[in-house]
């Protein structure tokens, strides 16, 4: 068949629609997730400031005990019954388990992001090969099956079906950790939360798996 038939022609404006479709669909999608993940980390990181002082010594507990110490021995000759020194242990399970889950939340939505701008490049590079001139139609045609092969190799489709899910996932993780931080505030609205939480779990998995 001639380099310059009308078949080859034909298919590469076929092609072209399709991968202007399909590409254009990633896209969208990824720029959605792009400006979600990046105001989801700003969100999270304004907490992630303020819980991640749980996890340092307490200066007031230390002070309180340097003043412990200084009261007792000053009354070891009085004979008075002091009460039990302050404690000093300021990881609790709760800072834990909130910094856990915010951190993790936040790294999540960080790889989100990257992931993001690396498929975005990949899309941005399989246009410009496409569109740059060929010697022929048939040439053009043969090099478009070339980085279309390539472009399955890479699962790219798969890697942008995936990231939405990771996202959510992100997103139920700071959820946890924010009935984490509120339970150990009051339980009552850790409670409130909590069941908050559980129905909007229920929705997503209904809305996930029903179709």
């Amino acid at each position: 068949m001639a380099d310059g038939a009308r078949v080859w022609r034909v298919y590469r404006k076929e092609a072209d629609a399709y991968d202007n479709a399909l590409l254009e669909g990633w896209s969208e999608t990824l720029d959605v997730l792009l400006i979600f993940a990046g105001l989801f980390s700003a969100v999270a990181t304004a907490f992630v400031i303020e819980s991640y002082q749980f996890l340092q010594p307490d200066n007031t507990a230390y002070a309180a005990a340097a003043l412990y110490i200084l009261v007792a021995a000053t009354n070891n000759s009085t004979g008075l019954t002091l009460p039990a020194p302050p404690d000093l242990g300021f990881k609790s399970s709760a800072s834990r388990w909130i910094n856990g889950l915010w951190f993790t939340s936040i790294l999540l939505a960080l790889t989100v992001a990257f992931l993001t701008i690396l498929v975005k490049q990949w899309i941005t590079e399989y246009r410009a090969r496409n569109r740059a001139s060929a010697k022929s139609p048939r040439a053009w045609a043969r090099r478009r099956e070339v980085y279309s092969k390539a472009l399955e190799r890479w699962p790219v489709a798969e890697v942008v079906s995936f990231l939405p899910f990771l996202l959510h996932l992100s997103l139920f993780l700071f959820f946890a950790g924010i009935v984490v931080f509120l339970w150990a505030l009051d339980q009552s609205t850790g409670i409130w939360i909590f069941v908050l939480g559980i129905s909007l779990a229920v929705f997503y998995l209904g809305c996930t798996l029903i179709p």
